[in-house]
């Protein structure tokens, strides 16, 4: 007579193992990590808009309501050197840079690129600070206005 052995035979593990891998798949689909990221990326550039747009407030409140009239890297400079942030953010890696505009100082616009689904979903693909409506959104362009 043929004794039993007690544990699982090779095509047990397999099954299980295959299972697991099925469920696995599943959850990493439903989690969506490519799309956390850009979550994380966009927070920080709602926040970094959020800095220069404080800061060029401050600035324009103490250079009787003018804004830098320059690009955005002499932009960067010029609130830096007046102390109004100590450190200027860049745009996360793989993110366009920022951008800003002006009017001949007499406005102010910064934008960055997001890139999370519940934007690009909506073709939202840039948030952006602008000193006329003093509102930070999300627009399809840089020179959109916000809603």
């Amino acid at each position: 007579m043929r004794a039993f052995k007690k544990g699982f035979t090779l095509i047990e593990l397999l099954v299980v193992i295959g299972v697991l891998a099925v469920i696995a798949a599943g959850v990493v689909a439903l989690i969506n990590p490519q799309d956390k990221i850009a979550q994380a990326n966009d927070s920080k550039v709602i926040n970094d808009i959020g800095q220069y747009a404080t800061a060029l407030q401050s600035y324009s409140a103490q250079n009787n309501g003018l804004y830098p009239d320059t690009d955005y890297v002499g932009m960067k400079a010029v609130v830096q050197s007046t102390g109004e942030l100590t450190a200027a953010p860049d745009a996360p890696t793989g993110y366009a840079s920022y951008e800003y505009s002006t009017t001949s100082g007499a406005d102010a616009r910064v934008c960055g690129q997001v890139k999370a689904l519940k934007y690009t979903s909506q073709s939202l693909n840039w948030w952006k600070w602008d000193s006329v409506s003093g509102r930070a959104c999300a627009v399809s362009g840089c020179a959109d206005s916000c809603p």
